[in-house]
């Protein structure tokens, strides 16, 4: 019978991987990152009422001009599948 040794390979494979998981330790991930950055809880940066208006001013913009984008693709690929579509059947009538 053909692929024993494909299966062979990936019960190898799972094995190996299981092995791996076993020896990696969440404790140690932690210490890791306490020992590179001295903290363990995440810092995020605060901005004021105005810098987060400008930051969804800058998204809309951006949005909009995707959409437009996007439309002006959807309509090119519309013309140009009526126009091939046209072409064959102006060669074949």
């Amino acid at each position: 019978m053909g692929g024993e040794g494909s299966m062979l390979g990936a019960i190898v494979s799972l094995k190996n991987n299981r092995s791996q998981l076993k020896k990696r330790k969440i404790r140690e991930l932690k210490d890791v990152l306490y020992e590179v950055s001295g903290k363990t809880e995440l810092e995020f940066k605060q901005l004021s009422h105005e810098e987060i208006e400008v930051i969804k001013a800058n998204i809309r913009e951006q949005s909009r001009k995707d959409a437009k984008w996007e439309l002006l693709v959807y309509l090119l690929a519309l013309a140009f599948t009526v126009v091939i579509i046209w072409f064959f059947i102006w060669l074949f009538s």
